[in-house]
């Protein structure tokens, strides 16, 4: 992942340093819930993690993040 702010690059990372694949931590949780007898139910929503911490954003910026194989995202932030 590739994150611009304004054009300008802040951060690059990888989804393979998320337990080497980030679905290892998904495997993980359920592996973990059923432990205590629970488990993962169709429509749970799970969030793996991030790939970067959150950063403040204001008025006026441009946001970008570029995902190998996937595409990318942009948000603008307006009032």
């Amino acid at each position: 992942m590739i994150l611009t702010i304004d054009g300008e690059v802040v951060s690059t990372a990888a989804g393979a340093a998320v337990l080497g694949n980030p679905i290892r931590g998904l495997v993980r949780l359920a592996d973990k819930l059923a432990e205590f007898g629970g488990a993962l139910r169709p429509g749970d929503l799970v969030l793996a993690g991030a790939l970067h911490a959150s950063l403040p954003v204001t008025e006026g910026m441009s946001v970008h993040a570029e995902f190998a194989h996937i595409g990318g995202v942009t948000a603008a932030f307006t009032s």
